[in-house]
């Protein structure tokens, strides 16, 4: 079995509830690998852009937004 097939078989068909449960638990866990990775490397790069002193106001003005977004939802 080809590897494009088997992708297209394990990946695309759902056969059985507990493939199902285990592909979805596998996206959500890809996706949220991703994303942590990715707002990783975007700080890194904004604290590198910024410099100590200017981001050190872009985090405090993210917190200080951040306790009115918990606030009205």
């Amino acid at each position: 079995m080809g590897v494009r097939r088997f992708f297209s078989e394990y990946f695309l068909k759902n056969r059985s509830e507990k493939q199902t449960i285990v592909k979805n638990f596998g996206w959500l866990l890809f996706g949220r690998g991703f994303s942590g990775s990715l707002s990783f490397l975007l700080i890194i790069l904004i604290a590198r852009y910024l410099g100590v002193a200017s981001y050190g106001q872009f985090s405090f003005a993210m917190a200080f937004a951040a306790l009115f977004w918990v606030s009205c939802s």
